[in-house]
This record gives structure tokens, C-alpha cells and sequence, in this order.
């Protein structure tokens, strides 16, 4: 799962984006000061940043040039209140690969991350499976050419079980594997989304590239037997 770490003091914009985000599958961690941004990049590892340039103690224009003297690669998306030419221009010219003023429409932050990570030369390659195509970036899959509309967790499931094609797969690693909420455990819900995985796939006839195993759980493989 990508990672994207947001630097945001304004606590109702940074629920907003850590929501958004999450709803569409990218795992999202939330600071509200330089300090704490700069200590959490030098522990784990983000595919994207989304930097404000207010914040309480600096401007997030130094954390980004900071940043940037140890990551090179990794996108930051700059979002701020801040509009003026002066400010785009300092932004970019300080390590930023992109930038958008407040107030924002989501559907164009959206559509700004997946431009970003698909420009990472970091970014995760695209999965083939059959005739199907998944984009680990932008999360969009397509089937003989057409696009495949999945939400994140059926997202999640069918990357999982194409990275592990030809394995068996059983619900309770599923489970570990896919849902956040370690404390769940219900294994009927891996039958439902599967269930539904299913129902989006063998559309217009395709042949079935999930299949069960009796009393083991569920295994991606090409074939033509459609048990």
C-alpha cells in the first residue's frame, strides 16, 4: 500500500485529506508541526508528501528543501492558503513538484496524487494478470482494455492475491493482509468481497482468475476450469 505523510497544522483540513485519502486506499499519516514531519520522514519511507507552508513553527518551504537534500525522488505536493505568483514560484523552486491553492476541489487533489506517483521512479510497476492490468500508483485497473471501477479493500484484495498468484491463500491471511483493523476477524466478509470480485471480473465473459479452494481459502490462477 502506498504511504503518504501530510503536513498540516489546520486539524479539520488534515482529518479531510487523512479521510479522502484513506477512502481510496493509501495509507496516510498526519503531522501538524516541522518538527514532527521531520522526525517521521527520517523513520519511514513515503511514496508522496503534502506540505502546508503555515505551520507553527516553520515554513513548510524549509522542511521541503530539507527534505529534499536526502530524498530526491519522492513527490511533494504543495497545499496552502498561500496563492501569490511569489509564493507558486518559491515553492517549486525549493524542491516542491506540484502545487494547489486552498480552498481545493478533492476530485483535482486526487487526480493531482496519482499524477505525482505516477511520475515516481520509486512507484510500484504495473501488475499483468491475464488480460487484466492494475496500477499500484494510481490504483486504476483495466480488463482487455476497459476500466475495472473497484473501491479500495476490493482494490487491495485483488492486488494481494495476483502478487501471490499460484498460491493458496487462506481467509485468515487475507484478513491480516488486508484489513487495517487487526482486531477483525471475520472471515465471512473475505467471501463477500471475494464474491464481489468476482461479479466485476466475469462481466462480458471473461474467464474467472479467482478461484476456490475447498476448505483452504482462494488461489489466482489462469485457467478455464471455473470452480
Amino acid at each position: 500500500m502506498l504511504r503518504i505523510l501530510i503536513l498540516e497544522d489546520e486539524e479539520r483540513v488534515s482529518d479531510f485529506l487523512q479521510e479522502a485519502l484513506r477512502e481510496v486506499g493509501y495509507e496516510v499519516d498526519i503531522c501538524a508541526t516541522v518538527a514532527a514531519a521531520t522526525q517521521r520522514a527520517a523513520l519511514y519511507s513515503y511514496d508522496l508528501l503534502i506540505v502546508d507552508l503555515m505551520l507553527p513553527d516553520g515554513d513548510g518551504r524549509d522542511f521541503i528543501s530539507a527534505f529534499r537534500s536526502t530524498h530526491e525522488n519522492t513527490p511533494v505536493l504543495i497545499v496552502t492558503a498561500k496563492g501569490r505568483l511569489q509564493d507558486r514560484i518559491s515553492g517549486l523552486d525549493q524542491g516542491a513538484d506540484d502545487y494547489l491553492t486552498k480552498p481545493f476541489a478533492l476530485g483535482e487533489l486526487l487526480a493531482r496524487v496519482r499524477a505525482l506517483l505516477r511520475r515516481n521512479p520509486n512507484s510500484p510497476p504495473i501488475l499483468t494478470f491475464g488480460n487484466l492490468e492494475l496500477d499500484p500508483s494510481t490504483r486504476k485497473v483495466t480488463q482487455a482494455g476497459e476500466p475495472v471501477y473497484l473501491s479500495a479493500l476490493q482494490f487491495n484484495l485483488l492486488q494481494h492475491l495476483i502478487r501471490h498468484r499460484g498460491e493458496i491463500l487462506s481467509k485468515q491471511d487475507i484478513l491480516e493482509a488486508i484489513w487495517d483493523d487487526k482486531g477483525f476477524r471475520d472471515p465471512n466478509t473475505v467471501e463477500a468481497f471475494v464474491s464481489q470480485l468476482r461479479a466485476r471480473l466475469e462481466t462480458k465473459g471473461h474467464q474467472r482468475v479467482i478461484h476456490t479452494v475447498r476448505g483452504a481459502g482462494y488461489t489466482a490462477e489462469l485457467r478455464h476450469d471455473p470452480s
